[in-house]
This record gives C-alpha cells, sequence and structure tokens, in this order.
C-alpha cells in the first residue's frame, strides 16, 4: 500500500510482520530516547525540540527506511506526521483483520 505523509510517498504493507517487527524495534528505541531526553533535557526549548525531532526521524528511517520528517523544523508537525502514521497502519490493518474469521477457519 502505498501512503504519502508530509509529501513523501512511501510502500508500506501493515500485515507483513517484518515491518511490524521494525516498528516496534523503532518504538523501544523511542521510548528509551525520550526517556533519556527527559532524564537530562536541552538547556534551550530549541534543542529540546530538535532533540524530539530527531528521534521522530530515527523512528521513521528504522521503521520504514523513509526518512518522512526531512526539511522539518516544527515539533508538532513531526508528532502529527507520526500520528498520521500509526492511524494509517491501524485503519489498513483493521480493514484486514476486520475480515479475518476463525469460524471459517477449519
Amino acid at each position: 500500500m502505498i501512503m504519502k505523509i508530509n509529501d513523501v510517498e512511501f510502500d508500506c504493507d501493515p500485515t507483513d510482520y517484518e515491518l511490524i517487527g521494525r516498528i516496534e524495534e523503532a518504538r523501544d528505541a523511542m521510548i528509551d530516547e525520550v526517556a533519556n531526553i527527559t532524564a537530562a533535557p536541552p538547556k534551550s526549548v530549541k534543542e529540546l525540540y530538535k532533540a524530539h525531532i530527531e528521534v521522530i526521524r530515527r523512528f521513521f528511517i528504522t521503521s520504514t527506511g523513509v526518512d518522512i520528517v526531512a526539511g522539518c523544523t516544527s515539533y508538532g508537525d513531526a508528532i502529527g506526521f507520526s500520528s498520521q502514521f500509526l492511524e494509517l497502519m491501524d485503519a489498513a490493518r483493521g480493514k484486514i483483520v476486520g475480515k479475518y474469521n476463525p469460524k471459517r477457519v477449519k
């Protein structure tokens, strides 16, 4: 399935277990990175936002191989791109998994 976020198109199959594994790996790394930023926050808001945008950038590169936040300087936009990605993944997965009915499998 082709997704488009921040004017970047990329192929992303929400049923690909390897992709899901990369997303889970990237999510776990992101949680650790955010904890490190929180434990020792940068001295300025600018540096704080840059650090968080970089965390989101690494999440996308690790999970999809695409830098969806390239050129992004808005922390709010970066958060929005990650939310949009996860919403698209959930919606696509729901359509596919929703068709599965274990009673039909024999």
